[in-house]
This record gives C-alpha cells, sequence and structure tokens, in this order.
C-alpha cells in the first residue's frame, strides 16, 4: 500500500508541476517520519523522492526544521538539494509537496504562489 501511495502522490505532483516540466523545482516539505522528530526511517519523503527521480524528475530540495542531516546520512543515494529555511523552499519551487505534518507548515499556503499538495491533510 505504501509504495502504491508513493506512486499515487508522485503522479499528483507531476501533473501540479507547469507543462509537468522535468525541469521544474519540487519542493518536499518535511523529511522525517513524523513532526517533532528526526527519524527518518521509512519516511514517506524519501518514497516519493524515490518515484520522482525514477520518472525523471531529478531538481527536487527539500525543507525539514530537524531532520536534513539524518535524512542525507540515511539516504545518500538521493540527491536532492536542502534549503536552509522554509522561505527559501517556498521562493524557489514550482510545487510544494507536504510530507511531513510540521505545525510550522499549517500557513504556508499564505507563503506561496506555488501549488501545494498536502499529503498530511493538515491544511
Amino acid at each position: 500500500v505504501n509504495d502504491n501511495m508513493a506512486d499515487t502522490i508522485s503522479k499528483k505532483i507531476i501533473k501540479a508541476l507547469p507543462d509537468g516540466r522535468k525541469d521544474a523545482r519540487i519542493g518536499i516539505l518535511g523529511l522525517a517520519f513524523k513532526p517533532g522528530s528526526d527519524d527518518v526511517r521509512d519516511t514517506p519523503a524519501a518514497r516519493i523522492i524515490r518515484k520522482l527521480q525514477e520518472k525523471g524528475y531529478d531538481n527536487i530540495i527539500a525543507y525539514d526544521p530537524v531532520a536534513q542531516a539524518e535524512f542525507a546520512r540515511v539516504y545518500p543515494e538521493l540527491d536532492i538539494e536542502m534549503c536552509s529555511d522554509r522561505k527559501t523552499i517556498c521562493e524557489k519551487a514550482s510545487v510544494l509537496v507536504i510530507t511531513t505534518a510540521w505545525e510550522e507548515f499549517r500557513d504556508i499556503m499564505e507563503e506561496t504562489n506555488s501549488k501545494v499538495i498536502d499529503c498530511r491533510y493538515m491544511l
């Protein structure tokens, strides 16, 4: 079920990109398995990023308030750019994808004109 969900979400992300362009920048909000933690074991973000990269979408950036270093350590094969704060990712991404329900993402719509895909049903 989890693998199918990552594929379904990746298709939704691709559909939200301007003209489905493979060079459009995809912003992943949240790398941890759950908010308040740096635990990235079996995180949905890794499955979604992997599916996107398998489909040729390699322009992926990410922001997580706690788990960025741990994610890079555990998933070195997933070549993504880390953003230092949410303002930066909001400015750079063509589409934003909430994959961890961090409370600070609740008002993300106020900071961006980009399409936001809420995988955690928090908006």
